[in-house]
C-alpha cells in the first residue's frame, strides 16, 4: 500500500508538472503554430507532401492521435518532457529527485521557453531533450534500471529523430564523449557510457531512413538539404562566385542567381520576387543542381564558409528570446484547420495568438536570467569536476557543447534566429537548479560539498521501501 501510494504521488506530481508546461497553449484557449507548423500538420492530415520538412515529426503527430484531436499532441509533448525531466533528476541529483520536480518545472515554465515549444505543433520541443536524454543515457547506469534505461533509449531516439539538426548535434555529442572516454581512461569513475547514447543515435538514424522509406518510397535523411545549404552560400556571396565560373559552361537554372544579391538566405528560401527557390521551379527541380554547387563552392572556398559559420555560430549562441515565430498565423493555416477540424476552427480564431501576443514583458528580464544561466552552468562544471561530482560536471559540460553545437549548425546550415538557441537554452536552467538541489541534498545528509556519498544512505534508488530495480548498486562517484 505504501509503495501505491508513493506511484500516485509520483503520477499525480508528472500530471501536475505537465499541466504548467502547457500554460501558454492553455492561456491561449488553442495550441500554438509557428509558420512552419502548417506542413507538419498537413503532412499528418494527408495533405501532399512537402519536400523541405522531415517526416518522423509528422508520424510523431499522426501516432499521437492528430487526425481525432489537436489537443492530445500538446499533452503526450507535455509527459514526454516530464518524464524525461524526472529521469534526470534521478541521475543528477538522486536524493532530490522527487521533491525537486515540481518545482524544477514550475521554474522552467516561467523563465524559459520550454513551455512556448511544449504548446505548439512543432519539433522544436525535442531539441533540448535530445541532448538531455543522451546525457542521462550516459550517466544513468548504475542509476536507474534497466528497464527504464530502454524507454529512455526509444524516447531518446524519437528526440534526436525529430529533426536534422538534432541528428547533428547528437553526433557531435557523441563524438566528444568518445574523446572524453580516452582522456578520462586512467579516471573511470568520470566516464560517461557511451554504449546506450550510441544505440539511441543508431535507432534514430533508422527511424529517419525508415520513416521517409515509407512515406517516400526512398531511405534518406534528408530530402532538401543542398537547397538549405544554398540559400547560406548566396546569403554568404560565396555560391554567386562559383556561379560565375560554372555557368559559362553549363546551362543551370541557378545561372540568374549569379549576380544576385541577397541580405537573408530566407529571401532565397521563401521569398516571392525573382530570382527565389519559387521562381527558379521549386524545391525538386533544383535539388540536384543545389548539390552540384553546393559541393564546388565549398571546395572552393572552405575557409570562407568557415568564417562565415563560426560568426554566425557567435551571434546564434547570444541570441534566445521567447516568442520567435510566433505571430497571428495566415493562409494556409486557418484554411488547414477550417477543413479538418470544423468544430475547432472558431478556438483558434479566438485565441490570443491570432489577436497578436506581446512577448516584450519576457524578453525584458529572461534572456538576461538565461545569460546567467550559461554563466552558472560553466560554473557550475568546474566546481563539480574539482569536488569529483563527475556526473554533474559531465552533464554541465554536455549541456555548454550542445548550445555550442546547434549554435554552430544553425550558423552553418541556417540563418541566425533567436528560437533556434531558445528551444534549449532551458538546459543551462536545468544545470543551475540540478547544482543546487545535489548541494541542499548534501547539506541536508549533514555531508560536505563534493564529498563521496555514506554507506547505507539511500540517494534516490530506492521508492516505497524497494529498489528500482537495478541488478547492482550504485557506482561510487
Amino acid at each position: 500500500m505504501r509503495a501505491f501510494a508513493t506511484r500516485l504521488r509520483a503520477a499525480a506530481a508528472c500530471a501536475l508538472a505537465a499541466t504548467l508546461l502547457l500554460w501558454p497553449a492553455l492561456w491561449n484557449g488553442f495550441p500554438l503554430f509557428f509558420f512552419d507548423s502548417v506542413d507538419y500538420l498537413g503532412i499528418a492530415l494527408g495533405e501532399p507532401l512537402v519536400l523541405y520538412r522531415t517526416l518522423p515529426y509528422s508520424a510523431f503527430l499522426v501516432a499521437a492521435g492528430v487526425r481525432l484531436e489537436l489537443w492530445p499532441v500538446l499533452v503526450v509533448q507535455a509527459l514526454l518532457a516530464v518524464w524525461l525531466l524526472r529521469e534526470a533528476l534521478l541521475v543528477f541529483a538522486p536524493g532530490a529527485a522527487e521533491r525537486r520536480l515540481l518545482p524544477l518545472t514550475a521554474m522552467l515554465a516561467a523563465t524559459s521557453g520550454l513551455p512556448w515549444y511544449v504548446s505548439q505543433f512543432m519539433p522544436d520541443v525535442f531539441t533540448g531533450l535530445a541532448p538531455l536524454g543522451l546525457l542521462t543515457l550516459a550517466y544513468g547506469r548504475g542509476r536507474l534500471p534497466r528497464w527504464r534505461r530502454i524507454l529512455l533509449v526509444l524516447l531518446t531516439a524519437l528526440a534526436v529523430a525529430m529533426h536534422s539538426t538534432h541528428l547533428l548535434v547528437a553526433a557531435g555529442l557523441l563524438a566528444v564523449g568518445g574523446l572524453a572516454g580516452w582522456w578520462l581512461r586512467r579516471r573511470p569513475q568520470g566516464r560517461p557510457t557511451l554504449a546506450a547514447p550510441g544505440t539511441a543515435v543508431a535507432l534514430a538514424v533508422v527511424l529517419i531512413l525508415g520513416t521517409h522509406w515509407l512515406w517516400l518510397g526512398r531511405p534518406v535523411l534528408n530530402q532538401a538539404s543542398p537547397v538549405f545549404l544554398l540559400a547560406q552560400l548566396l546569403e554568404q556571396g560565396l555560391a554567386q562566385r562559383h556561379l560565375q565560373v560554372l555557368c559559362p559552361g553549363l546551362q543551370l537554372r541557378l545561372c540568374p542567381l549569379q549576380d544576385a544579391v541577397f541580405a537573408s538566405a530566407n529571401d532565397f528560401l521563401w521569398g516571392e520576387p525573382a530570382p527565389s527557390v519559387r521562381s527558379l521551379g521549386g524545391w525538386a527541380a533544383i535539388r540536384d543542381e543545389a548539390a552540384l554547387v553546393v559541393t564546388g563552392t565549398l571546395r572552393a572556398y572552405p575557409l570562407e564558409f568557415l568564417r562565415h559559420a563560426l560568426g554566425n555560430a557567435l551571434r546564434q549562441g547570444l541570441m534566445f528570446k521567447t516568442g520567435d515565430g510566433l505571430p497571428p498565423q495566415g493562409y494556409p493555416l486557418p484554411e488547414l484547420l477550417a477543413h479538418h477540424f470544423p468544430a475547432l476552427y472558431p478556438a483558434f480564431t479566438r485565441g490570443r495568438q491570432q489577436q497578436g501576443i506581446d512577448f516584450d514583458f519576457l524578453n525584458r528580464w529572461q534572456p538576461v536570467l538565461q545569460g546567467g544561466a550559461l554563466l552558472g552552468t560553466l560554473v557550475a562544471t568546474i566546481l563539480a569536476w574539482r569536488r569529483a561530482r563527475f556526473e554533474l560536471a559531465g552533464l554541465g559540460a554536455g549541456v555548454l557543447l550542445a548550445l555550442a553545437g546547434n549554435a554552430l549548425v544553425c550558423g552553418a546550415f541556417s540563418t541566425v534566429d533567436d528560437r533556434y538557441q531558445n528551444r534549449l537554452v532551458w538546459l543551462a536552467l536545468l544545470v543551475c537548479s540540478t547544482g543546487r538541489a545535489w548541494q541542499a541534498q548534501r547539506s541536508g545528509h549533514g555531508g560536505v560539498a563534493g564529498a563521496a556519498p555514506r554507506p547505507g544512505v539511500d540517494h534516490g534508488l530506492y521508492h516505497g521501501g524497494q529498489r528500482n530495480g537495478e541488478e547492482h548498486p550504485p557506482e561510487a562517484p
